[in-house]
């Protein structure tokens, strides 16, 4: 292969390679959470990536029940107890929204929590059980 075929074959590569890099899927790169102890509100956030503008954001819980469930604004009962939470939903680049649940007890041990990001439409309910890194509160 001549010079110029290597050098073309390179640039197109790294072309290709900047393009898939810019092209990847929103994603989570981190959680953060405060107030774990009872009584407190215990709050959790996603630090989002390449999410665009018209990102639809939905909070889920894995219980003792095995199964995910999509968070509702208002009264979500967990673990057989009913807890006020609230920033379950929202939308926006780059932004999900601040998961709030108020009065944390030990209901919520072992709870998974994660989010769903679906681009233009609602996450929850789309899929059966959708890939993605969950967090655990304990």
């Amino acid at each position: 292969m001549g010079a110029f075929k290597k050098c073309l074959v390179l640039f197109l590569t790294i072309c290709s390679l900047s393009l898939s890099q810019s092209l990847y899927a929103h994603r989570v790169e981190l959680y953060t959470t405060t107030g774990c102890a009872a009584g407190q509100n215990l709050t959790i956030d996603a630090v989002i990536t390449n999410a665009p503008s018209i990102t639809w954001y939905s909070w889920q819980y894995k219980d003792a029940s095995g199964v995910w469930k999509c968070f509702i604004n208002g009264a979500n009962t967990i673990n057989g107890v009913s807890f006020t939470v609230s920033g379950a939903k929202g939308t926006g680049a780059n932004n999900s929204p601040l998961l709030t649940i108020s009065n944390a007890t030990s209901a919520l041990e072992n709870v998974q929590i994660r989010v769903l990001m679906r681009e233009g439409a609602e996450p929850c309910g789309a899929l059966q059980e959708p890939p993605g890194a969950a967090m655990t509160w304990d």
